[in-house]
């Protein structure tokens, strides 16, 4: 990358023998003559082995890497910078893909898209990397490694390598068009209570979900964004998903947290009549209303039972 008046070189790197491989970087002027190695991600565990970066400049001017880490735990991240010299090396950055590998970045027209080399979705997002992803469908699937490059008619090309292995790896490639809709906000209302689900203004980090009578407030706003066969639900005052916490106990109560990909943000949804139940993936547990009818009541989870308690209403806003 050109940035700085630079040639930035990124690479992974082994030679560091407290690490197990590191993410790092060099700057030339010329072409000849290099600067000393920077760390960009270079973890406290040695077992972890961060690598594959690529990285991006984003319309607001800050970049985004994208990169994999070997090790528990692993997957696809990113993380976001102001300068591309500068990425607090032992911040591991954001999981957007749990199970994902070989990742990539790109900025297409002010949209940016991630690939997961393992994950036949593309994930997008047009506020700079902040907030919520989406995914959307690949015209080229799963692979070992998957590059992505806008092109000037607007289209992207997506470039596929075979999996490693004793045969022969094919390269497949096509364009797509990526078509972005804006967030779709809903409200869950409960069958049995006819409050609905509420973020209750807070932002932090296992923040406790409530319910409240019908109001015009952001905090009763959901946008379901569909994750393979399940649902990730964000508030859209908070900006934090609806989590389960990984509590199993029947009654339990919901929380709140920022983006992290773990099955505990992600919800089965059910149909049943006109109605659905959320299933968390990570406790089995349903949501549930509790029956409770106050204002800002907790908002819990309970076993599988035919009570209209755990019965929703999705009425879009």
């Amino acid at each position: 990358m050109v940035a700085n008046n630079r040639l930035i070189c990124y690479y992974s790197d082994e030679r560091d023998t407290a690490h197990s491989q590191k993410l790092v970087h060099q700057t030339t002027t010329d072409g000849i003559h290099w600067s000393s190695v920077v760390n960009d991600v270079a973890l406290s565990d040695s077992r972890q082995r961060p690598g594959m970066a690529v990285v991006t400049k984003m319309p607001d001017g800050n970049y985004i890497m994208t990169y994999e880490i070997i090790g528990n735990p692993g997957g696809a991240f990113y993380k976001i910078s102001s300068d591309p010299e500068s990425w607090n090396q032992a911040d591991a950055g954001t999981c957007f893909d749990p199970s994902g590998s070989g990742p990539y970045c790109v900025n297409l027209n002010g949209t940016i898209l991630l690939s997961s080399g393992g994950n036949n979705k593309l994930y997008t997002n047009q506020n700079n990397g902040i907030g919520s992803w989406t995914q959307i469908d690949s015209i080229i699937g799963a692979c070992y490694s998957r590059c992505l490059v806008p092109m000037r008619n607007g289209r992207l090309f997506v470039i596929g390598a075979g999996w490693n292995g004793s045969g022969l790896n094919k390269v497949t490639y096509g364009d797509m068009s990526v078509v972005t809709t804006p967030d779709t906000n809903v409200k869950l209302v409960n069958r049995a209570t006819g409050l609905c689900m509420d973020g209750y203004g807070n932002t932090t980090n296992g923040s406790d979900c409530s319910q409240y009578a019908s109001n015009s407030s952001n905090n009763q706003k959901w946008v379901l964004e569909q994750s393979g066969s399940n649902y990730m639900i964000r508030n859209t005052a908070t900006g934090l998903y609806l989590d389960g916490m990984a509590r199993t106990s029947n009654g339990s109560v919901c929380g709140q947290w920022s983006n992290s990909g773990s099955n505990n943000q992600k919800w089965l949804r059910e149909s049943t009549n006109n109605f659905y139940k959320f299933k968390n993936v990570t406790t089995g547990l349903y949501l549930d209303g509790m029956g409770a009818t106050a204002n800002g009541s907790n908002l819990c989870q309970w076993a599988a039972s035919t009570s209209y308690n755990q019965q929703w209403s999705v009425v879009t806003t």
